[in-house]
């Protein structure tokens, strides 16, 4: 009996994908933040445990990492120190765990949310639709890159992404960014990542004065049907979370976020 293989948990570093939804978003989410991270000469940190980049932003959710696999309670000093040893600088970075987590306030962590994680099956062929009176394009160019942010930065009021919508970012393979425009102007945003057998939807921003007219919704389809024959995933906020029922996701667990330094 000793000798046995332990059984498969699904977190295991050699776990196929295709496993469950939730592995495959979370090791796309990998290679999404450590290539991005890589491309623009972010801090990085990638093992078994963790993966993710800090961009010394003032926006604290554009200095993310991303926990890989359930860890025990004695694991976490040893993880949030190699992270802070990484991770130069006092800026705070989010720490996003897909499982639940030990108290981590006493390790000088905070809690932030517990936002659920939505999903949406795979449909081959679909379209994303056009909103009426605005167009949606993929960012392609620096020029369109250099509106990106501002865009998104009023939108969801955060401060500065630091580093990480640098040129580099649109040369990641398996990501891509789309900006919607109303008369010229930059109104939302959009990010998704399929680096594994899912596509991952980011970063989804609107003006607020432009909101209620279906161009938050259609950017989100941007990224949700990126590559159709994938399911698409993400974790919502608890605000945005009927919008995204509407296209069809369904709310299947939780993460757990917490912001330190």
């Amino acid at each position: 009996m000793g000798d046995e293989e332990p059984l498969d948990d699904g977190w295991r570093p050699g776990t196929p994908a295709g496993d469950t939804v939730l592995r495959d978003y979370v090791e796309s989410s990998v290679r999404y933040l450590v290539d991005i991270g890589r491309a623009v000469g972010a801090a990085t940190v990638e093992d078994d445990d963790v993966a993710g980049a800090h961009h010394d932003a003032e926006f604290p959710f554009a200095n993310i990492t991303v926990v890989r696999r359930p860890l025990p309670e004695r694991a976490w000093p040893d993880v949030l120190g190699r992270l802070r040893a990484a991770y130069p600088g006092t800026r705070p970075f989010v720490l996003v765990s897909p499982f639940p987590t030990p108290e981590l306030g006493r390790l000088g962590f905070r809690k932030v949310g517990h936002p659920p994680f939505m999903v949406r099956p795979a449909s081959p062929g679909a379209v994303a639709p056009e909103p009426i009176g605005a167009t949606i394009a993929r960012v392609t160019t620096t020029e369109l890159l250099a509106r990106f942010e501002p865009t998104l930065t009023e939108a969801y009021p955060g401060g500065p992404a630091g580093s990480l919508f640098s040129p580099g970012i649109l040369d990641v393979d398996g990501v891509a960014l789309w900006i919607a425009t109303v008369d010229g102007s930059p109104v939302a945003t959009a990010a998704g990542h399929h680096g594994g057998a899912v596509n991952g939807v980011e970063i989804i921003s609107c003006l607020p004065s432009m909101r209620g007219r279906g161009i938050g919704a259609a950017i989100t389809w941007a990224a949700t049907l990126a590559r159709p024959e994938l399911p698409a995933a993400l974790f919502a906020s608890d605000a945005g979370r009927p919008v995204y029922e509407r296209m069809g996701f369904l709310a299947v667990s939780r993460f757990t976020l917490w912001v330190g330094a």
